[in-house]
């Protein structure tokens, strides 16, 4: 699995992509980027896109706990929602699992299911920041062909 990460600073939003089939590794290098990356934002709003994956095969059990435990340690002392964005009922699973485990006072996390406009109004924007928001992740999206990611 390839990961993605656009930041838009002046929004405070992350847009960050999964592309392919999820492996564990990849996913805890996704989260150490992350933290790296995002060291200076106090405030984060992250949409997390899973729609261009293609499956969850690769997850284990301890990936996940160590994956939750990295998720909660990057959320501490900041004000963090995380909205994931999915399009199939097993990734969408798979989110709302992982969305209990990871969720604490600062780190809010809601799952969506290929809804942008949605997950755009829940982590906080009005109607023209999420024309920004939208035009960003247009910009930002993997080329698409016959339904698979190029």
């Amino acid at each position: 699995m390839s990961f993605t990460r656009h930041i838009h600073e002046k929004l405070n939003f992350v847009l960050s992509q999964a592309a392919g089939t999820i492996d564990d590794n990849d996913y805890l290098v996704h989260i150490l980027a992350f933290q790296v990356e995002t060291k200076k934002l106090n405030h984060v709003r992250e949409l997390l896109d899973f729609r261009h994956t293609r499956n969850a095969d690769s997850i284990t059990v301890n990936g996940l706990i160590r994956m939750a435990a990295l998720e909660r340690d990057r959320s501490k002392d900041r004000d963090f929602l995380l909205a994931i964005l999915v399009n199939t009922d097993l990734l969408g699973q798979f989110a709302e699992v992982f969305a209990r485990i990871i969720a604490t006072i600062n780190l809010k996390v809601k799952v969506f299911s290929d809804e942008v406009d949605g997950a755009l109004s829940w982590l906080g924007y009005d109607t023209s920041d999420k024309a920004k928001l939208k035009q960003f992740i247009g910009q930002h999206s993997p080329p698409r062909c016959c339904g698979l990611v190029r």
